[in-house]
């Protein structure tokens, strides 16, 4: 059978550009080992997957992976001294982080 997968994921790029990044970022390394997780895997068939390492302020609700073998390994917050803290209201809350922050809201005007 044929597979297809569908990886999704955040900048794999140090320094960040806000706190955000800390708790979905996926590092090179592995990035690199999901990639080839999922090229090796035994009847993988289809899977949507977001790629995400282990990161200590890891926000994503990452299903299961485990049977595809391995974990992630790296964490964001080695940088976290580098990161300047975002300021409170929308950005902070939703997903769409500064994009969405740049909304005018009642509740954050």
């Amino acid at each position: 059978m044929d597979a297809i997968v569908h990886l999704a994921a955040n900048p794999v790029d140090a320094p960040f550009d806000d706190t955000r990044h800390l708790g979905s970022w996926l590092s090179p390394r592995d990035g690199v080992e999901l990639v080839h997780r999922c090229l090796v895997a035994p009847g993988l068939g289809y899977a949507v997957i977001w790629g995400v390492s282990a990161n200590t302020r890891g926000w994503l609700v990452q299903e299961d992976l485990s049977w595809l073998g391995g974990e992630p390994r790296d964490d964001a917050e080695t940088y976290a001294a580098e990161v300047e803290p975002e300021p409170d209201g929308l950005t902070r809350e939703l997903d769409g982080g500064p994009y969405v922050g740049r909304l005018q809201h009642p509740r954050y005007d």
